[in-house]
């Protein structure tokens, strides 16, 4: 405007940039994402889901992406594990194809365990292919030696990646027969992560309420493992019976205790007793009763006297057995009061005693007038 000079140039500009159009990239996956929660407000949603995108697209003849990008599951029943894809061990190498001169054997694998609910997909070879009896025939030939393989290289300062070499030890003298064979292995470095999980759930309802029924727990992965650290636990979901007590099922029931009977002595030690009886029997393989139906305990109301043992008087002398020449005569005495609660026993004395008695002689002509005797007691 105004008397200005007018503006000069291109507007745009293209130029020529390489890009390597042969190297083949292979597709790959974001990772999962979390699950969704099941919780939807207040009420509980029935499923949880995740899902995950293509990070790299396979360009360059590349393998594409083989996987599903969402995944759901049941929110009473957590999802399996995250479980990688495993090979068999390697067959034993075949019979080789020629016994000298140079022939091919081979050995095969094959999948184990495919890749469960978005783990790593195997990667390998499932068939290798090597030469074998190279010697010339009709004479020995001098195969190539490889030295051993040396140590790993140290993973530091973050390193992705490890790798060892080794190195030629012997050219083969067969040049159709020339050594083959890597001579570096590249390796990732192992980062030791151990798996975590999450706590135990609480145990669900029984799904019945008597004649058992089962309950439900689950754990979760909340983070997996890696190189060398601890793996995952197997056991992500536990179930055990619950209410196992058959349905109808009656426990033996007792009656209350009787009141206690009146002591069995008015004084000193004695007992009394209290029972009781089966109110309600067993059935249905109910719990038998285990207790007794009848006590006892000592009682004492009031303590007795105690009573000494006292001897009574002696009788009276009874009537001599002879008028003369000798003869004998009794008394005796009788326990008058026996011993009570612990009173003093008897004394260890004659309870009857004889004496001799008319001891003069029967020739005697002397006149003796006859005598009465003492009367004896009132019986």
């Amino acid at each position: 405007d105004h008397g200005g000079a007018a503006c000069k140039g291109s507007l745009a500009e293209t130029r020529r940039c390489e890009h390597d159009c042969t190297q083949a990239v292979d597709c790959a996956f974001s990772q999962w994402s979390d699950w969704s929660s099941c919780t939807s407000g207040d009420s509980e949603a029935p499923q949880t889901y995740r899902s995950r995108t293509v990070e790299v697209a396979a360009i360059n003849g590349g393998k594409p992406c083989a996987g599903i990008f969402q995944e759901t599951a049941s929110c009473t029943r957590p999802p399996d594990p995250t479980l990688p894809c495993q090979f068999e061990a390697w067959s034993r190498w075949s019979a080789c194809s020629s016994s000298c001169g140079g022939g091919l054997h081979l050995r095969k694998r094959s999948i184990q365990d495919p890749a469960q609910q978005g783990g790593e997909l195997c990667s390998g070879k499932l068939e290798e292919m090597e030469k074998c009896n190279t010697f010339r025939c009709g004479g020995p030939a001098i195969p190539c030696r490889l030295s051993e393989w040396g140590d790993w290289s140290a993973c530091e300062d973050g390193a992705a990646n490890r790798q060892r070499e080794r190195r030629v030890l012997q050219e083969s003298t067969d040049p159709k027969e020339a050594c083959s064979g890597a001579l570096r292995e590249v390796a990732e470095c192992s980062r030791a992560v151990d798996c975590e999980v999450s706590l135990w759930s609480e145990w669900d309802e029984c799904d019945r309420s008597c004649g058992g029924g089962q309950r439900f727990r689950h754990r979760q992965i909340t983070r997996g493992a890696s190189g060398d650290g601890r793996r995952c636990p197997a056991n992500l979901a536990e179930t055990e019976g619950c209410h196992v007590a058959p349905c109808g099922l009656q426990d033996c029931k007792l009656s209350d205790w009787s009141p206690w009977t009146p002591c069995s002595s008015s004084c000193g030690a004695g007992a009394q007793s209290r029972a009781r009886h089966v109110r309600q029997a067993p059935r249905h393989g109910g719990e038998g009763c285990r207790a007794r139906l009848n006590e006892t305990r000592t009682c004492e109301d009031t303590p007795c006297d105690v009573a000494d043992c006292i001897w009574g008087a002696w009788s009276d002398w009874s009537t001599c057995t002879s008028a003369c020449g000798g003869g004998q005569r009794t008394r005796e005495r009788h326990i008058l009061q026996a011993p009570e609660v612990g009173g003093r026993p008897c004394e260890p004395v004659d309870k009857e005693q004889i004496e001799a008695c008319n001891l003069r002689s029967c020739d005697e002509s002397q006149c003796v007038d006859g005598l009465w005797a003492e009367w004896r007691g009132w019986g």
